[in-house]
């Protein structure tokens, strides 16, 4: 039997105890990364606030996103050169553009107040008094510098929008900062009457020399690429109009019903192209078209003719 001088033990398991002390005390101490994101709370909306300098942690919504956003703008911008033909108000008036070199808190919360009772940063309609002229404003789906351009954006497709419901659900008052939350939902003006809703805030960071809103960060409650995919679908429970009953099989990847949608239509192109390339051949002996094109349509007016039929001896029996 083997015999252990405890005196030989004592400084290993003293070894020991401080290792254990060291691994716990790393265990407790490490520090944790959490990636916040924004959540729909239970009758109220959580909202992630800006790191730290206030720059919101990129969303990176993908190449995708980024696109749709950038053609909405040029979208917007078609829009605004339609209401300038037509001499109305295009939102080049006031944003920014107060002539007030500074501004105290209290004035540029005021002025604040009356942007957002006036939906400012849906309708464009907002005086826009408390921003500087570089303001930097962000979203889930792109950040850009120029309180005019923000104000030409959101007036540009302010005036499709109907029905619109904005209502401020949290007012926080900061040091160097205003943070806000919200709920927002509307109706756009399209042929399938898309509904645009989002939940979220916005953190509004002052400069501390001219007490002006330098940033303008929105940060959503629910992700982007869900925003863009309900755009897609009308907000009708029953399609009343083609556009309606087009764009809601769109949405619900129903590639039959987008097709039976679509076959009248590409029926009347097809088939008048079909019947003057007939005529044609029958008097001088070729097509008008070219071989590719008179084919192409006889081939779509053939599928789409069936396609009819069909639908018309469905609804028979």
């Amino acid at each position: 039997m083997m015999v252990v001088n405890q005196a030989s033990l004592t400084p290993l398991v003293s070894r020991l105890g401080e290792v254990s002390s060291r691994h716990r005390a790393s265990v407790h101490t490490a520090p944790v990364r959490r990636r916040v994101r924004s959540v729909q709370g239970r009758g109220r909306v959580l909202v992630p606030r800006a790191k730290a300098g206030g720059d919101p942690e990129d969303p990176n919504p993908g190449v995708g996103l980024k696109a749709l956003w950038f053609a909405s703008e040029q979208f917007g911008n078609l829009v605004g050169l339609s209401k300038a033909l037509q001499g109305g108000d295009t939102g080049e008036s006031q944003a920014g553009k107060s002539g007030v070199a500074k501004l105290s808190r209290s004035e540029a919360l005021a002025l604040l107040k009356d942007d957002y009772d006036q939906n400012y940063f849906v309708s464009g309609q907002g005086k826009m008094a408390a921003y500087a002229d570089d303001c930097v404003f962000a979203d889930p789906f792109v950040s850009f510098t120029g309180t005019q351009r923000f104000v030409n954006n959101v007036s540009n497709l302010g005036g499709l929008m109907e029905d619109v419901k904005l209502k401020i659900t949290g007012w926080e008052e900061g040091d160097d900062s205003l943070n806000t939350s919200w709920t927002f939902s509307c109706i756009l003006d399209l042929p399938w009457k898309p509904k645009l809703a989002a939940g979220g805030g916005t953190t509004h960071l002052f400069d501390t020399n001219t007490g002006l809103v330098t940033k303008h960060i929105e940060m959503w409650s629910v992700e982007p690429g869900k925003v863009a995919k309900s755009l897609l679908k009308p907000s009708a429970v029953y399609p009343t109009s083609k556009a309606e009953v087009i764009m809601m099989s769109v949405s619900e990847g129903d590639v039959q019903g987008i097709w039976f949608a679509l076959s009248p239509y590409i029926l009347k192109v097809s088939a008048p192209i079909v019947g003057i390339s007939l005529l044609a051949n029958s008097i001088s002996g070729h097509g008008l078209l070219g071989d590719g094109v008179e084919t192409t349509a006889l081939a779509l007016a053939i599928v789409c003719g069936s396609t009819e039929v069909w639908k018309l001896l469905s609804r028979i029996f």
